[in-house]
């Protein structure tokens, strides 16, 4: 990824999963109307985000911000927010037409989304990024200009270890909260910094799980209520919102260069820019690094909850 492109990326990143479609496991969201889409998405950029993370998974959502681009007259890519989509699981591709089905998503990408380049093309799903001839046709794509730079987006540590070999890797997606550090204390984090991988991450408040009462959570997820609840408490005590908690336990980190954070209405995207804008003093955030300290993945994993 070229500096002038990573110069652009804040450190908030729009991420517009609850503009498109029904979202949240436990906190559900519904899109907002029309025009509500639109007062978010200019806020934020008031708001100094620079940003924005879909995918054409996330229902109306590429049609949403291109529809946005065009009535707001910004689509020159010199002006606009830089804009990461992401390459939909391959499932049912043979290997001999991966290459022309990389293209023909990308470009439908372009179009809903209404400009001439993508700033960053995540794979969706890590094991399509190791497919015959996928990571061949990013580069082609990166080549042509269709794409700024490639990447994936993770779940787990051993994906990204395994994809940190791979040539021209420019963005990587993780989760990354209060309670899952894995990827910070493995050494991942900062060895894709150091290869000039630019991070995101994302799960910062884990699907709304964070602002849940302590005694309020699911079956599935009760083993979670004493560091919840160790987490509420911080809150309390140092006076400071759980969303600042979060978000500075996050952004803190060094190596990540952004964190995604959704919203469905005004007062949600004006709480994440508070929190971001909030400093918190070494004590407390080494307190708040403690909380991850013997979660099970069960928990921390939303492709795992029944």
């Amino acid at each position: 990824m070229t500096p002038d492109l990573a110069n652009r990326i804040s450190r908030l990143t729009l991420g517009t999963v609850q503009l498109g479609m029904d979202y949240g496991s436990f906190v559900p969201t519904s899109p907002p109307a029309h025009d509500a889409i639109l007062q978010i998405f200019n806020n934020a950029i008031a708001g100094g985000v620079t940003c924005l993370d879909t995918a054409p998974a996330y229902g109306s959502s590429e049609t949403a911000i291109g529809g946005w681009l065009a009535a707001a007259t910004i689509a020159d890519r010199r002006d606009r927010p830089f804009i990461v989509t992401k390459l939909s699981a391959l499932e049912g591709i043979g290997d001999l037409d991966i290459g022309d089905e990389i293209r023909q998503r990308a470009q439908g990408s372009l179009a809903r989304l209404r400009t001439d380049r993508l700033d960053g093309y995540l794979v969706h799903r890590a094991a399509d990024l190791f497919r015959p001839g996928a990571a061949d046709a990013l580069r082609d794509l990166v080549d042509e200009e269709l794409i700024g730079g490639f990447g994936l987006s993770v779940y787990e540590p051993a994906e990204l270890e395994a994809a940190l070999t791979i040539d021209g890797l420019a963005l990587v997606q993780l989760p990354f909260n209060v309670f899952d550090r894995r990827f910070a204390e493995s050494g991942l984090i900062a060895r894709a910094a150091d290869l000039d991988i630019t991070v995101f991450a994302r799960s910062t408040f884990l699907q709304g799980v964070a602002f849940l009462a302590p005694n309020k959570l699911p079956h599935m997820l009760s083993d979670l209520q004493t560091p919840l609840a160790q987490l509420h408490a911080l809150a309390k005590s140092s006076g400071h919102p759980i969303a600042g908690l979060c978000l500075q336990a996050v952004l803190s980190e060094p190596g990540v260069a952004s964190v995604v954070v959704g919203a469905s209405r005004l007062d949600e995207l004006n709480q994440s820019l508070a929190a971001a804008a909030s400093e918190i003093d070494k004590g407390l955030l080494s307190a708040i690094r403690q909380l991850a300290s013997g979660v099970d993945e069960a928990l921390i994993d939303p492709r795992r909850w029944t």
